[in-house]
């Protein structure tokens, strides 16, 4: 049975080739699909992560929005409180040019006068 190739064993050896080459193909195939099924994912998760983000953006808007809208009725309502404060100490006052006095609480503290050390 030395160098002589039999007619058969020549076609098995295509077969197995062309299988091969089958096989090869498939794998290419099966990974080009996975690769475009990972990059649709990554894909997906940019533009839902971009979305999550533009809707915190608008949603940190609304707050900044509605903070800034209290501050200002705020400042509002104490303008209108110190308006009306005002007015009743001048009612009060009438003529008065000494201003009310400050109650020592609300005063600023005095700094301590530090002792002198003994002179020798």
């Amino acid at each position: 049975a030395g160098g002589v190739v039999q007619g058969g064993d020549r076609r098995m050896k295509a077969q197995f080739w062309s299988d091969a080459e089958e096989t090869t193909r498939r794998e290419k195939q099966t990974r080009e699909k996975l690769q475009e099924a990972l990059r649709e994912q990554v894909e997906e998760r940019r533009v839902a992560r971009e979305r999550e983000d533009k809707s915190r953006r608008e949603q940190e808007k609304r707050e900044d929005a509605r903070i800034e809208k209290e501050q200002e009725q705020l400042r509002h309502q104490f303008a209108m409180e110190l308006q009306a404060k005002r007015e009743k100490m001048a009612k009060a006052g009438e003529g008065s040019v000494v201003p009310p006095r400050t109650p020592p609480q609300a005063r600023a503290p005095r700094p301590a006068i530090a002792a002198k050390p003994p002179s020798p």
